[in-house]
């Protein structure tokens, strides 16, 4: 068992954590990819909820011409971080629908065993 592994506890019942490999990939790369992590379908469903989040705020955004405003400050919702790059607030995420990004997200114990 790695020195990582053994600091950062990642031992099971003595026995290494068969998430050990990825974790250590992660430590050591920066990165890592959980296989099977999310299905296409999945990443459709969030992508749609993010293009739609958006342009609901972007609409709202030019109807009420505070493109300067988003630029200067942002707004709770919608926050411009760089040329073409925002943060948004979607409560939406956070519903049923979309337990799989969270509490029952399959990389959950991979991020409970990188981070601890």
């Amino acid at each position: 068992v790695s020195l990582a592994a053994e600091r950062q506890g990642r031992l099971v019942g003595g026995a290494a954590s068969p998430l050990l490999p990825l974790a250590e990939e992660f430590y050591r790369e920066g990165m890592c990819v959980a296989p099977s992590a999310i299905s296409a379908e999945q990443v459709e469903l969030a992508s749609l909820a993010v293009s739609d989040a958006y342009e609901r705020y972007m609409h709202a955004v030019r109807t009420l011409d505070l493109q300067e405003k988003l630029q200067a400050v942002g707004f709770m919702e919608i926050k411009m971080r760089n040329a073409g790059r925002y943060d948004l607030q979607l409560p939406e995420m956070f519903s049923e629908p979309f337990a799989f990004l969270f509490d029952q997200a399959p990389w959950m114990p991979l991020v409970k065993a990188a981070l601890g």
